[in-house]
């Protein structure tokens, strides 16, 4: 009797079941595909590929025509765009499984108002790139504004209602994104000049020193490549407008007519938004030809101007001395970074600093890039800082370059004991441009020596120096919000609502041991920084909002990095806070001072 109930219940089941499927394939309601095979993941990938090729179908019926083409390109066309949704699809699509004796038949599904959220959540992503493009071009970083321009465009490509999706791109009036973005990006990559600085030959090579300018003033976040003879050259950042260029071989045509490419699709960044990613990477998206420029590496060499204004606050505080005593052991560093044999200069450092020269030459492989400011030398805490010794890092194993200004740290004695990377000139002002009342010349150093001893502990792998300056108890948090914890630390943080989204907690301990993985795990880590904002809690306590660009070998994102930093003992500073979210909150703010109290 229970073989006979329990049959039975079976059989009733089943046929519930089967009229599920049935019900979903005949209501109009969804988009499904079905998939068989004698196993189930193949029958399910099967199922999969199905669903897709049906919205595919879709697509196909809802995109407007963005060209003229014939229908077997117009229907690739479609289906790489829909492609570009299989993440946001499949991570929403149901699952439905009948087993027989010799095969499995799966049926996946999502509803019509499901898919149509999903192409709703593209078109905000759009309008959300054009923010960040409008805010970077606002802070004068084309680098980042192309960047983000051309992906709006790229996922507008993507859209079904590519062709009437509009949005004010300049003024008040709302513009229809096809036309407008394309003239937005060849504007702006029209405006960007170019001039040769200086070149030199060493044996086979050629070294081309580029400044790239936009307005009158050096290009932010600006990367390129350059055509070598056979191939492009991996992409090459620069900094605070300058860019190497290295040529191998003596054919004059290759040198008097060195191509370049302005990057602006910024693909290798692409891998922290999937959605980006994956329009750049299965579709056929525009090509902006004036984005490619030529110069002849031979003639037009330019005046360097040399004096830099910016420091003229420390002038004004009797914090500048004469740098010309520090030029000559400066030159014998350099000299040493570029052969290789460090060695050779033990004697101008202390063991502190010989240890970090040590880590800045092995850093990546080093070449000089020519000076377009004087050295500055500035006294601080005892100590003389000479700015900045700009300087280009390439990685055999990677496909990037970077620039970055070094800055060397002498001691009482006249010895190196300590280096690190500036920040861009943006950032910099940022600080020193704050108000008197604010803070002095001195306070104002402090806050900057800080900020680049931390981005170069980062890129320099300096556990020791982050071990030593997060507090034991410091609150970190990794992820998009901050939201209240049950202990607060030491009661210094106010309670922020549970609303503020997930968030993972580390502590100082968890937050080292991952940094460890991380600096051991990549022949790289480098880390920009630029629209900070720096706000006073109390006397020599403040917290830093700022928004930073990571690199490393493996991995690239963007996020916005809150710091909240004491800076009573200047030998000793301590970082009570550190935050990091990958977005700005929803009404355009990120975690900063004022969620904390004192």
């Amino acid at each position: 009797m229970k073989v006979i109930t329990t049959i039975l219940c079976l059989f009733i089941l089943s046929t519930v079941y089967s009229q599920s499927i049935e019900e979903i394939k005949s209501s109009g309601n969804y988009y499904w595909g079905e998939g068989k095979s004698s196993t189930l993941n193949i029958a399910d990938r099967n199922a999969l590929t199905d669903l897709i090729s049906q919205i595919s179908v879709n697509v196909k019926y809802s995109v407007q025509m963005i060209k003229q083409e014939e229908d077997d390109v117009y229907s690739e066309y479609t289906e790489s765009i829909t492609k570009t949704y299989s993440n946001a699809t499949l991570s929403r699509a149901e699952r439905k499984v009948v087993e027989g004796e010799n095969e499995v038949k799966v049926i996946r599904f999502i509803t019509k108002k499901q898919l149509d959220e999903i192409f709703a959540e593209r078109k905000v992503k759009i309008f959300d790139y054009i923010k960040s493009a409008k805010q970077a071009e606002a802070d004068e970083r084309i680098g980042d504004a192309l960047k983000y321009y051309y992906w709006s465009l790229a996922l507008l490509n993507s859209h079904p209602d590519c062709n009437k999706i509009k949005y004010p791109l300049g003024g008040s009036d709302e513009l229809v994104l096809i036309t407008a973005l394309p003239d937005k990006i060849n504007s702006m990559i029209h405006k960007i000049d170019y001039e040769v600085i200086k070149t030199e030959k060493r044996e086979n090579v050629t070294d081309v020193y580029v400044k790239f300018m936009y307005a009158d003033k050096p290009v932010q976040s600006f990367e390129f490549t350059y055509w070598m003879g056979d191939t492009w050259s991996v992409q090459n950042a620069t900094k605070n407008g300058i860019g190497l260029i290295q040529l191998t071989g003596n054919d004059k045509d290759l040198i008097e007519n060195v191509r370049i490419r302005i990057e602006y699709t910024f693909f290798n960044n692409s891998r922290i938004d999937p959605d980006v990613n994956n329009v750049l990477e299965m579709t056929n998206i525009p090509f902006f030809k004036n984005a490619e420029i030529s110069l002849n590496a031979d003639e037009n060499i330019m005046e360097i101007a040399t004096e830099n204004s910016m420091y003229k606050i420390f002038q004004n505080a009797g914090m500048l001395v004469d740098v010309k005593q520090y030029v000559d052991k400066i030159d014998k560093i350099k000299n040493a970074l570029v052969i290789g044999n460090i060695s050779l200069v033990s004697d101008l450092c202390t063991s502190e600093g010989y240890k970090m020269l040590q880590k800045l030459s092995d850093y990546g492989t080093i070449k000089m890039i020519p000076q377009t400011t004087d050295l500055v030398a500035i006294k601080y805490n005892n100590e003389v800082y000479v700015r900045a010794v700009p300087m280009s890092f390439s990685f055999r194993k990677n496909n990037r370059n970077f620039v970055e200004e070094v800055i060397f740290v002498f001691d009482d004695s006249g010895k190196i004991c300590s280096i690190s990377f500036s920040l861009g000139d943006n950032s910099i002002k940022d600080i020193l441009n704050k108000r008197e009342e604010f803070a002095g010349a001195q306070e104002k150093y402090q806050i900057l020596q800080f900020m680049e001893d931390y981005k170069s502990a980062y890129c320099l792998g300096r556990i020791d120096y982050l071990e030593q300056v997060f507090a034991d108890n410091a609150l970190i948090i990794v992820g998009q919000v901050l939201k209240t914890d049950a202990k607060p630390l030491d009661d210094m943080y106010l309670s922020l609502g549970n609303e503020r989204i997930e968030y993972l907690k580390l502590t100082k301990k968890e937050y080292i041991e991952r940094l460890r993985l991380i600096f051991n795990a990549n022949e790289y880590v480098n880390i920009q920084f630029d629209e900070n904002t720096v706000k006073k809690a109390d006397e020599k306590l403040y917290g830093i909002q700022i928004a930073q660009n990571y690199y490393s070998a493996t991995y690239a994102d963007k996020g916005y990095l809150f710091l909240m930093m004491d800076l009573n003992d200047a030998n000793n500073p301590k970082i009570y806070v550190r935050t990091w979210q990958p977005e700005k909150n929803p009404d355009g703010s990120i975690i900063g001072i004022t969620d904390f109290k004192f």
